[in-house]
């Protein structure tokens, strides 16, 4: 059953310009709140969009064809309202298929509150349909060249995301021989030294059975890290 109602279209034009509207779209909302206004006086009950949008354009307002657009909505809204108000059903819509969105805002009796509730379920949709488009075009690049290497090759195709995973310094020759020598065995028998767990390297026990740190946990298998990444 098709219903109408006693609300005044004022409490809806209130509640859509309580939400601090851009000031051209202020402007339209209260043109067409007029038109509807002086139409409903003259006990008119045609509140098609088209009969509203042709006088609303004569005016200096929005197209006519701007009626239909999807950020039109409140527009739409705000004649409906003064169509229901008027005595007959809103028809200035077509719903091709039942939205489970619609039915929730039909049961928001207060204007106000549906105006805001549907303000979010719009930017929710927006929201998701941006999730959508990036999941279906963004391409995610794992770019593991050197720093210098990169520098030269920021650029991707078909709006991929490049991520630069930053592999240190490069090693010179004198270096890597140096980290070597540190870590190796025939260095250690030399000096004394033994290596124990967790990469600890202690001097060997003296004739008190003591033996001495000599680099702490972690020292050579940093070391043997660092020459193996950069093989």
């Amino acid at each position: 059953m098709k219903e109408t109602t006693d609300m005044h279209p004022n409490t809806v034009l209130e509640a859509m310009l309580a939400l601090g509207a851009h000031p051209t779209k202020r402007r339209n909302l209260n043109l067409i709140h007029q038109v509807c206004e002086e139409r409903h006086k003259l006990g008119s009950r045609d509140f098609t969009l088209r009969s509203i949008g042709e006088f609303v354009e004569a005016r200096g307002g929005l197209k006519v064809k701007a009626l239909w657009n999807e950020t039109s909505e409140d527009y739409r809204k705000l004649i409906e309202a003064w169509e229901a108000f008027a005595g007959d059903p809103p028809s200035s819509r077509r719903v091709e298929k039942p939205n489970p969105a619609d039915a929730l805002l039909r049961t928001i009796s207060d204007p106000a509150t549906r105006i805001i509730v549907e303000k979010l379920v719009r930017d929710n949709k927006a929201l998701r349909a941006e999730v959508n488009i990036l999941k279906s075009q963004t391409t995610l690049t794992i770019d593991r060249r050197p720093i210098a290497a990169t520098k030269t090759a920021q650029e991707t195709t078909d709006s991929g995301v490049t991520v630069e995973v930053h592999t240190g310094p490069s090693l010179s020759v004198l270096e890597r021989e140096a980290l070597e020598h540190a870590v190796s065995k025939t260095f250690w028998d030399d000096e004394g030294w033994v290596e124990e767990k967790h990469g600890r390297i202690v001097r060997s026990a003296g004739p008190n059975g003591l033996s001495r740190t000599i680099f702490k946990p972690g020292f050579v298998t940093a070391i043997r890290r660092i020459l193996d990444a950069k093989k």
